[in-house]
């Protein structure tokens, strides 16, 4: 019993390692799809790690500006930015972040 938990997670880590290649050796030049929703995704996390989260100047994001609550118009990516955070705090870029939890969603 105690080989499948150990082997599930790394079953579901090489399996998104085969899905998204060659992703997984271009971390942090390269975005898995299109430019569209991949660098999108990105921005919101890179927001997320830099300002406080559910304050008022967050919800203004980046975009649409005058208009306030800004966020609001899409996925506000607060549960990977649990992940995605850590990783730009220590030093990583906002692209190497956002490929990272990308394929970390996979064994969680």
């Amino acid at each position: 019993m105690r080989r499948v938990y150990l082997s599930l997670p790394i079953f579901y880590t090489t399996l998104a390692c085969v899905m998204t290649y060659p992703l997984v050796w271009h971390l942090s030049s390269a975005m898995p799809h299109d430019l569209g929703d991949p660098l999108m995704s990105t921005t919101l996390l890179w927001w997320n790690a830099h300002t406080t989260p559910l304050t008022d100047r967050w919800w203004d994001g980046l975009w649409f500006w005058p208009a306030t609550g800004s966020v609001a118009f899409s996925d506000h990516r607060l549960g990977e930015s649990l992940i995605a955070t850590p990783l730009q705090w220590f030093g990583l870029n906002a692209v190497t972040a956002a490929n990272l939890t990308l394929l970390a969603t996979f064994p969680l």
